[in-house]
Order: C-alpha cells, then sequence, then structure tokens
C-alpha cells in the first residue's frame, strides 16, 4: 500500500475530513510550495493528537503547520501529507496559568491577556505565528519572550505523549531543544504563567505603541517571513569601505529626517557598496535580514541573497524554517 493509500484509510477509519491535492501556494504565508497530497485539519486536540501519534508510530512523513508565517515551501516540494493546526485555538484560563492548543495566534493571546490585565505577552500584538511555533522558536519581540512566560509545553514524541518543563526546554535565542531536534517532538498544547499583573488600559496603551513601530519599521508591503536571519554579524570590511560607508551615513543623517527614512536609504547604502546584484530589489528596505517574495524571481534571487549574506558575515543564523 503507497503512503497516500495508507494515510486517507486511517483517515477514514477515524472519519477525519481531509482534501487532496492541494495546492500549497494558496494555503502558505507567502503563497509558496508544491502539492500536498493529503491536507488535513483537524477540528479537535484529539484527532490531531491520534493522527500525529499514528503517523509518528508507523513512520509516516508528514508536515505540522501553523499559520506558516515562518515557513518558506519551496515550489517542487509537494509533501504526502499535511496537517494544519489553525483550528486548534481553545484558551482554558486558570487561577494563575493560561492553556492555549498550539493554534492559537500569538496576536490573540495577547490581546486576550490584555483584557485580563495579565503582563508580559504585551509584545506579541500583531505577531502573526501560533503558539506552537512560537514556543520552538523561543520568539520575543518588543520585551515580550516565550522563555520567560512558558510553564510546561505538552509534546507528542515517538508516538508518545510527554510533558517538558521550561527548564528541559533548555531556552537560548531563539532555540529550544524543540527547534535544534535534540527532541524531534510535536507541540499540543502550551501552559503559560499569569502570576504578572497591570492595569488593561497602560497595557493596552503600550501595545497600540508597538502595533505602529511594527508598522513605521518592519515590512510590510510585501510577502515576508518577518527575520529571514535572527543573528547576522557583519564582517569588518576594508578601509576603503569604511571611509566611504562612513561619509555616506554622515550625508543620510544630515539630509534625511525620518527614522525610518535613514534607516531604508542605509539598507540601500550597503546593498550597492557590497554589490548585491539583481537580488537586491528583493531585500526588503527595512533591513537586510528580511526578505520579501515580490515576485516569481524572488525564489531563484533567494539562494544568492543565502549566499550574499553568508559571504559577508562571521555568524548568520537562519530563523525562517524552508520545507523541501
Amino acid at each position: 500500500m503507497n503512503t497516500p493509500h495508507k494515510i486517507i484509510t486511517f483517515l477514514d477509519t477515524l472519519k477525519l475530513p481531509y482534501e487532496t491535492e492541494v495546492n500549497l501556494k494558496g494555503r502558505t504565508w507567502i503563497k509558496r510550495g508544491g502539492i500536498a497530497k493529503i491536507w488535513v485539519q483537524p477540528n479537535s486536540l484529539t484527532d490531531f493528537e491520534n493522527l500525529v501519534v499514528w503517523c509518528q508510530s508507523n513512520a509516516v512523513p508528514h508536515e505540522i503547520i501553523g499559520g506558516t508565517s515562518n515557513c518558506y515551501f519551496l515550489n517542487d516540494y509537494n509533501p504526502d501529507l499535511v496537517i494544519s493546526t489553525l483550528k486548534l485555538t481553545r484558551i482554558a484560563e486558570g487561577s494563575e496559568t493560561i492553556t492555549c492548543e498550539c493554534g492559537v495566534n500569538m496576536s490573540r493571546l495577547a490581546k486576550f491577556c490584555i483584557s485580563k490585565g495579565i503582563s508580559g505577552y504585551e509584545g506579541f500584538i500583531g505577531l502573526p505565528g501560533t503558539v506552537g511555533g512560537a514556543v520552538i522558536n523561543n520568539s520575543g519581540c518588543y520585551g515580550s519572550s516565550i522563555s520567560s512566560l512558558v510553564i510546561s509545553v505538552a509534546i507528542i514524541a515517538k508516538g508518545k505523549k510527554q510533558l517538558l518543563t521550561n527548564e528541559e526546554l533548555k531556552y537560548s535565542f531563539r532555540n529550544s531543544v524543540l527547534k535544534s531536534k535534540d527532541i524531534d517532538g510535536v507541540v499540543t498544547e502550551v501552559t503559560f504563567s499569569t502570576v504578572k499583573k497591570d492595569d488593561p488600559s497602560f497595557l493596552a496603551k503600550r501595545a497600540q505603541e508597538f502595533q505602529i513601530h511594527r508598522k513605521n519599521f518592519q515590512e510590510h508591503s510585501y510577502p515576508n517571513l518577518g527575520s529571514t536571519f535572527c543573528i547576522i554579524e557583519l564582517k569588518e570590511f576594508s578601509l576603503a569601505y569604511r571611509i566611504v560607508n562612513s561619509i555616506a551615513h554622515r550625508l543620510i543623517n544630515i539630509i534625511i529626517k525620518k527614522p525610518v527614512n535613514k534607516q531604508k536609504a542605509k539598507t540601500r547604502l550597503f546593498l550597492t557598496l557590497k554589490g548585491a546584484g539583481r537580488f537586491r530589489k528583493y531585500v526588503s528596505h527595512y533591513g537586510i535580514g528580511c526578505f520579501t517574495w515580490k515576485d516569481a524571481g524572488a525564489d531563484k534571487a533567494f539562494k544568492e541573497y543565502l549566499a550574499f549574506i553568508y559571504k559577508n558575515s562571521i555568524k548568520a543564523i537562519l530563523e525562517i524554517e524552508v520545507k523541501k
């Protein structure tokens, strides 16, 4: 029995609805990907867990996705099975905790906490990812950090359910044992702390300020996955480059008044001086760490962009997940 037929037989047994031959370009954040032979979007956590346990126990290849705002599916990648968590959106509030299913949107979680006067989550306002992805990647923005909020994470690994504490997740900058695959597990639920309190109106005001900053200083005009790299440490360049760059920066600071426009000008200057070439148009004006998928040429340009960043860096760590 081939893999797709094997999957469909199991799905029919569980009476789980599914779709076949789904074009991922219509389901992914940046409209990329090939054809998923089978697409499943479980309506309940129980169905999701049963499906993941079966896949792991039977060595069935599968992709678990949420909003895909951190995933780049290559156009020639045609997975047998894609399991979406987007209907797993239950939030349960305890006395000093919140437990979320893995498909809860981070911005929704932030709004929920703000309305309850729970502090520490307001920086996640506007973040498009899901709880499942955030706890794996140790997401953080505007002073809010997953690693300081997570109490425990329920996962399925090797076909068995288990619970990881914050300490066992071994969080570091934009990393965890789940991201590094030291533990190869699928997140099902996350329990967060709600101990810190503050005035809801104060938290709402802070969140509004973060949203304004996000709109002004982050790419929003073209399809992108946020920060392509979580770390870029550039090499020390030649004396001639540093002199030209320094003079140009002084002129930019004198001529251009708005901070966001200064940032854009400095980004374009760097790419021009370093001979970025034809892929330059795909790099966000807001910084070299963000790549945009403006058109069909972006896929080829992305490879050139990666080579350019690695060539000009002492250290560069990719933040997005490339599915291939």
